[in-house]
């Protein structure tokens, strides 16, 4: 229990002192049903402690312990707690996915956020959903990301879950395909909300996301040198995470090159490999603007896609190789290439590999037929290159749907009509806190904090 309550603060050192003596204890222990309950809590406490510390063979083992462990207990006893099993896997499987091992997080992920178990099982599960939502975004799906995230943040709501964690992770992912789409308004929103929820600065995956996401938010708004900073996680980890080295290295080689320096660019860009599909890509069009075009043709030939990767990573590739065509002089091959990723972009609202593209690709989307093209998503005007501010859309919609509640909506509409808190209260025969505590509601869901732009965006999404 000592063990348990370190752990949930954080406290790694004494978690991980608790657990040590209470291994010696139980391994003097004699055999019995109540011996085989605690060591089955040591097994799931050691997986979190394994998660915390980045340690995935330390979770690997700690779910076989568990495994041999089931074999002695009683099935009801089992049957009664189905938030051990989910939890377990819950650990390992977010200790898989910090070690790169994509597929096997995903398989195990997978399992608990479909498992049943009602309201026992609704944290690992909100947990699942939201690692598997990154998942997705890691590997180029924004669109499918966005709908994970969306319902891990819904169903910790539907729980009434306290600040949930696995409703972070899930904003976290929100906010980054909101940088993405160029929303930063958006991703700043949602990025203050995770700034809210509990400490999780010893949780390696979301202390990694969350450092991916504000790092190219500072990139994209012209502050390189805070960027390249906050890239960096600062966890301290037993075992290092691929992707999470590499969406670092990415951000500091941009900030590099937009500071000028493009050979230190191109150093620091030396462990991004094709293992890690979405940076290869921005790293190939990293090299190809320091003028390395045969370098970027390496990374582009060694992504892994085998048909898993999505449209971020085809959009990507489309414009490194537009972009040697149409400096090589084949206009034909740039236009057709730039089509294609519009195309392909169009779909999932990706405006940023287009602004941050460079002057290069003006021209060509300025003339007929790929202005057509851009008509309704992609504004107008000078791209940017990597480290120079980026303009959002202005005043962008949400993309995805909301869905407010029926007495949102009756405190919203009230609002509208320019009426205060007392008097939407004294309105809807309710107290001040409840008319309150709806508007805040509504404010989350529709990804604002001022009661003018939730007005205008309900209006916006035909909710008003």
């Amino acid at each position: 229990m000592r063990a348990a309550g370190a752990l949930d603060r954080r406290d790694l050192d004494q978690g991980l002192g608790w657990l040590r003596r209470a291994q010696e204890q139980l391994s003097a222990t004699e055999e019995s049903p109540v011996l085989a309950a605690a060591r089955l809590s040591w097994a799931l406490l050691e997986a979190l402690a394994a998660r915390l510390t980045g340690c995935p063979p330390r979770a690997e083992q700690a779910a076989a312990t568990a495994e041999a462990l089931r074999q002695d207990l009683p099935d009801h006893l089992l049957d009664e707690h189905p938030e051990l099993t989910a939890l377990l896997m819950t650990h390992v499987g977010s200790a898989r996915l910090w070690e790169g091992r994509f597929d096997d997080a995903r398989d195990v992920l997978t399992r608990v956020a479909s498992a049943p178990g009602g309201s026992a099982t609704v944290l690992p599960r909100t947990e699942s959903m939201g690692h598997l939502a990154l998942l997705d975004y890691l590997g180029g799906w924004p669109g499918r990301a966005e709908r994970r995230a969306l319902a891990a943040v819904a169903e910790a709501e539907r729980a009434g879950l306290p600040r949930p964690p696995g409703a972070g992770l899930g904003r976290l992912v929100l906010a980054a395909v909101a940088v993405d789409r160029q929303e930063l308004d958006r991703a700043r929103v949602l990025l203050d909300e995770t700034a809210r929820l509990p400490a999780r600065e010893h949780d390696p995956v979301p202390t990694a996301g969350r450092a991916m996401t504000v790092s190219r938010l500072l990139l994209d708004g012209g502050e390189a040198d805070a960027a390249a900073e906050a890239a960096d996680p600062a966890v301290s980890a037993a075992v290092a995470s691929p992707w999470a080295e590499s969406h670092a290295a990415v951000v500091r080689s941009a900030a590099c090159l937009a500071d000028g320096r493009p050979d230190e660019a191109v150093r620091l860009l030396q462990g991004v490999g094709g293992d890690q599909p979405v940076c290869a890509v921005e790293a190939a069009g990293i090299q190809v603007a320091a003028g390395r075009p045969r370098a970027a043709a390496e990374l582009l030939g060694a992504v892994r896609s085998e048909g898993r990767t999505g449209p971020a990573v085809s959009v990507g590739a489309a414009l490194v190789r537009a972009r040697v065509a149409q400096e090589s002089g084949d206009t034909v091959t740039a236009r057709r290439l730039v089509a294609r990723a519009l195309l392909d972009a169009r779909r999932e609202r990706l405006r940023r590999p287009f602004l941050q593209a460079g002057g290069w690709i003006e021209p060509l989307l300025a003339a007929a037929p790929l202005h057509e093209l851009t008509e309704g998503w992609l504004p107008s005007g000078r791209r940017q290159t990597h480290g120079e501010p980026v303009q959002p859309v202005a005043d962008p919609a949400l993309l995805v749907p909301v869905e407010l509640s029926g007495r949102e909506r009756d405190v919203l509409r009230r609002l509208a009509r320019m009426m205060s808190a007392e008097e939407i209260a004294a309105d809807l025969y309710v107290s001040v806190n409840t008319v309150k505590t709806h508007l805040k509601s509504a404010y989350r869901k529709l990804a604002v904090n001022r009661r003018s732009d939730a007005v205008r965006r309900a209006r916006d999404l035909g909710l008003l």
